[in-house]
């Protein structure tokens, strides 16, 4: 049910560490470290702070050893954060500098990332916000914010896009949609909206 994303992270954390446990531990290992170094970066920048940036990764590397996120555990969210976080990286230097091939860059990192976890769309979202809301309070330049509206469109487009002609050429694009649309459709429909409200409410708010 998931886009292969992940897969493709596993089987490079296998064929360059070895066909073990240890080595989709080790790929863990480095997409986490990745992630504090990128932690630590996007805080000194938004914080303007060396001392923040420092206590934010120290936070992060603390908490990712924790069981209740499963930070020891090689789960597909531990290796799409460094893409996310690159992506934000990309998009805070591209505001501050205009350089349209930074939104490019953050547009096409968010679009990896999806393909390692379908629900990393929001993150998308979230990205378009960003853009929003900073030609709001600086410029209110609205051509500017569509021309970069769409690079990012495009760059979040472009990893699905290869993979969805990968898979065509392949022949086997129906079984690609069917696992990854259809079949996942009607997993999550298996409850309602209401018995998902509930359960969120259950597990995360009231716990």
């Amino acid at each position: 049910m998931k886009l292969p994303g992940i897969y493709v992270i596993y089987g490079a954390a296998l064929s360059v560490f070895g066909h073990s446990i240890s080595a989709i531990h080790t790929g863990l290992l480095i997409a986490n470290s990745i992630s504090i170094i990128l932690i630590f970066l996007i805080a000194g920048r938004v914080l303007s702070s060396s001392i923040s940036a420092v206590i934010a990764a120290g936070f992060y590397m603390i908490h990712n050893l924790s069981s209740s996120v499963q930070g020891i555990f090689a789960n597909t969210e531990h290796f799409m954060i460094p893409f996310v976080l690159s992506a934000i990286w990309c998009l805070l230097i591209s505001l501050n500098q205009e350089k349209n091939y930074f939104c490019l860059t953050a547009g096409i990192l968010l679009g990896c990332a999806v393909l390692i976890k379908q629900h990393d769309f929001t993150f998308v979202i979230a990205g378009l916000g960003i853009m929003f809301y900073d030609i709001m309070i600086n410029t209110r330049r609205w051509k500017k914010l569509i021309i970069r509206m769409l690079i990012f469109i495009i760059g979040v487009s472009l990893p699905y896009l290869t993979t969805c002609l990968i898979f065509i050429l392949s022949g086997n694009f129906k079984n690609f949609i069917y696992w990854t649309f259809i079949h996942a459709r009607e997993y999550v429909g298996l409850l309602t909206p209401a018995e998902g409200a509930d359960h969120f409410k259950g597990n995360y708010i009231l716990k």
